[in-house]
């Protein structure tokens, strides 16, 4: 018997592609379809969707299984669309995900800076951390972000470990996504109420610490 504080168990779902190998169907490193954009395989008249494929991130410099649901839908959506004759695009895939963990809610977003600097990206992290409501409003909890930056402004990752985690982790998401700049964060307008948020949240501080 082993004692710990904490056990992780983690598994892996392989993908039956075995019809689309015979087929001659382009399998990726995973043994996942390769897919573009549109969802289109190497057979033009062919396309995949969800756990079966996977897709190359120009942002995170790899290829990525679209197992988590999210991708799937999307991916689903756009299969569907083009096998009928339409002309949907998958956006940029930078790889979103969220669990909670004893009560603590943790999202990360795109790449980590250790993944950012094995990829050969001068990249930067900043920090920031904040309490979930006003100072003086009780019962709240501290949310921490760290951010990702390459070269001068770019966003390529994020981490936050809090309350609304998963929240601000789609904001991150859709910057990365559309390459926007690390300011847009910075500068963003906030509302704010003493029960819901303060003026500036973490991330919006961790961008603001940010020095070009």
């Amino acid at each position: 018997m082993l004692t710990a504080d904490l056990v992780i168990l983690t598994g892996q779902l392989l993908p039956n592609t075995g019809l689309a190998k015979d087929s001659g169907i382009k399998l990726g490193s995973s043994g996942r379809i390769i897919i573009d954009r549109s969802t289109m395989t190497s057979d033009d008249e062919v396309f995949a969707a969800g756990d079966c494929s996977e897709i190359h991130s120009s942002i995170l410099d790899e290829e990525i299984p679209l197992q988590p649901a999210s991708l799937a839908l999307r991916s689903g959506i756009v299969a569907g669309t083009n096998a009928e004759g339409g002309s949907l695009s998958l956006s940029e895939v930078v790889f979103n995900t969220s669990f909670r963990l004893d009560g603590i809610d943790i999202c990360s977003v795109g790449l980590t800076e250790e993944e950012a600097k094995e990829r050969g990206m001068n990249a930067h992290a900043v920090e920031g951390s904040g309490y979930q409501f006003a100072d003086y409003y009780p019962g709240g909890k501290q949310l921490y972000t760290r951010l990702i930056i390459k070269d001068e402004n770019q966003l390529i990752g994020g981490q936050a470990v809090g309350p609304s985690a998963s929240v601000w982790g789609n904001l991150l998401a859709m910057m990365i996504s559309h390459f926007q700049p690390l300011y847009y964060l910075a500068e963003l307008e906030t509302s704010f109420s003493p029960l819901t948020q303060p003026y500036w949240p973490s991330p919006v501080l961790a961008a603001k610490t940010f020095k070009q």
